[in-house]
């Protein structure tokens, strides 16, 4: 499972350092910072990747499927938020 990726990033490591500083919450940076690593060849394991973001292996392997799945765009859309509600929501 902490092998290498089977996922061919079409995005160069230029602009992947731009998309980088454009981000202002820090799990959209952590999931750019992900493919710039692969895509520089700075790491070449899932387990390395986890390692330096300091996240699970089915992390890294999640946010791949969901690069796979829709590229960029999909990896960084909001996820469905869980849990309760703000309680100025609530009335």
């Amino acid at each position: 499972m902490s092998g290498r990726p089977n996922i061919k990033i079409t995005e160069s490591v230029e602009y992947l350092q731009m998309i980088l500083k454009k981000q202002t919450r820090i799990l959209a940076y952590n999931k750019v910072q992900m493919l710039y690593l692969f895509q520089s060849k700075q790491v070449s394991t899932v387990r390395e990747v986890a390692a330096v973001l300091g996240k699970g292996e089915a992390t890294i392997h999640r946010w791949l499927f969901q690069y796979k799945q829709g590229g960029l765009e999909n990896l960084l859309k909001n996820r469905q938020v869980f849990g309760r509600p703000k309680s100025s929501q609530l009335k």
